[in-house]
């Protein structure tokens, strides 16, 4: 176990969503590269595995934006940063990028 994660001054709370949300998203990024191999081989030669790779990556990544932007809320809150204040960055962002 973690030292620090008995460290009563902590938020246990946000301690164990960090912890899981990082262990997902090396998952994601497993199937990442997977995918990334599997697309790069001609449909005809795929092999079934791959082929489901393929068919559930685009689910999974859809998931990942999602898990990004709850992370990304809970850490502003527990920052003391308003909802507000997040979209405000958010909205620029999104004016600067598209």
């Amino acid at each position: 176990m973690l030292s620090f994660q008995n460290d009563h001054r902590l938020q246990g709370d946000m301690f164990s969503a960090l912890m899981k949300q990082r262990e997902e998203q090396r998952q994601r990024e497993k199937l990442e590269t997977e995918f990334e191999e599997a697309i790069t081989v001609k449909p005809r030669d795929r092999t079934p595995a791959q082929q489901l790779v393929i068919e559930r990556y685009p689910r999974e990544y859809a998931e990942e934006i999602s898990a990004e932007i709850t992370d990304l809320a809970k850490k502003a809150e527990y920052a003391g940063i308003s909802m507000d204040k997040l979209q405000e960055v958010i909205d620029k962002v999104n004016r600067q990028n598209g």
